[in-house]
């Protein structure tokens, strides 16, 4: 939908303006709210790829603040499957 992809561009724009800025905890909690976002959605890939762009910035920058989510959307990602709209 035109939402979705409003909101996709959005977090997008967010994540770039954090890398610019160089801004370690801004650049994780919009990477970590987009992989909550994708769960929402059902969506295992997204998900996945996201949480693995973030958590090893979690334990290079110190924001354990951030920890808990990471093993949290690895496991929803692996239990999730393939066809995880019938999951939902």
């Amino acid at each position: 939908s035109g939402l979705i992809q409003q909101a996709d561009a959005s977090a997008a724009r967010a994540v770039g303006l954090a890398t610019t800025l160089d801004h370690p905890v801004s650049i994780v909690h919009t990477l970590s709210t987009m992989s909550y976002v994708y769960q929402f959605r059902g969506d295992r890939e997204l998900t996945f790829a996201t949480v693995q762009r973030w958590a090893p910035m979690v334990e290079k920058w110190g924001l354990h603040f951030y920890a808990p989510g990471v093993p949290l959307l690895i496991a929803w990602a692996n239990v999730a499957g393939s066809d995880v709209t019938e999951a939902t």
